[in-house]
């Protein structure tokens, strides 16, 4: 009885441990895809300088695949999204696995608006284009009211996350880059 209880056990065990891994390949993710320079940045205004590490999307590839299938988050708290031209459309949540917060910046560096951006979550049998299209009706919620330059993600679990929507509810925060 104990070998049966043992073998249930390490049988679950094992079911448990590949489910990102039957996630990543459902999701089409890949591990070896997601290479990204970091970059150190502080959000100011007249009371508050909060710095924040993160990865940086400068390049069109980078910026379209963004957060999609990360799932280790060492020492950092998110991505800058980086244009050289000016932005009207919003994000989507496609192939993302936790939840976010976004901030607009405009060509000043001065947030414009934020958002709470939940996973775009695919159902067990439902095909890629549907997913997709579900995805891009979903990111219509988050698309800002004017134009920006930079948008920043940042992780639920950044401990300064609730100051900073705090923040942006009555005031205006500078995107301040450090290198």
């Amino acid at each position: 009885m104990k070998i049966i209880i043992s073998v249930i056990f390490l049988s679950l065990l094992l079911i448990v441990m590949s489910c990102n891994q039957i996630s990543d390949a459902y999701y089409n993710c890949s591990s070896k895809d997601l290479e990204y320079e970091t970059i150190s940045i502080t959000l100011i205004n007249d009371s508050n300088s909060i710095p924040i590490n993160l990865y940086h999307a400068k390049s069109d590839l980078e910026r379209k695949k963004g957060l999609m299938c990360v799932r280790d988050f060492k020492n950092i708290d998110g991505m800058l999204f980086s244009y050289q031209k000016e932005q009207s459309s919003g994000f989507w949540m496609y192939k993302t696995f936790i939840p976010l917060t976004i901030i607009y910046f405009d060509s000043n560096n001065l947030s414009i608006d934020f958002f709470e951006m939940n996973p775009c979550k695919r159902d067990l049998f439902e095909n890629v284009t549907n997913y997709k299209q579900k995805c891009y009706e979903e990111s219509k919620k988050y698309t800002p009211p004017t134009k920006y330059l930079d948008s920043l993600e940042i992780i639920e679990t950044f401990e300064k996350l609730e100051e900073i929507k705090t923040i942006l509810e009555d005031d205006k925060l500078k995107l301040m880059i450090n290198n």
